[in-house]
């Protein structure tokens, strides 16, 4: 369980189109942060990646270029 944390738009890829970062936060203990990446492509959101467990003061955006990587 978890509430919505915010929604940050970023270039993950350097291809100068933002991606959409949904981030949640856990209501358990440690207060983990989720990210959810999506895109827009041919007027199509596509989910792209997730990244789960994060701690909260972690720099989540760089945490999610290395994951982005290749992708």
């Amino acid at each position: 369980d978890g509430s919505l944390e915010k929604i940050i738009l970023e270039d993950l890829n350097d291809n100068l189109q933002p991606e959409i970062i949904v981030v949640s936060r856990s209501v358990a203990t440690g207060n983990f942060l989720s990210a959810y990446v999506f895109e827009f492509l041919n007027n199509k959101l596509l989910f792209k990646i997730s990244k789960e467990g994060v701690v909260p003061d972690s720099n989540l955006i760089n945490i999610l270029k290395e994951d982005f990587k290749g992708k």
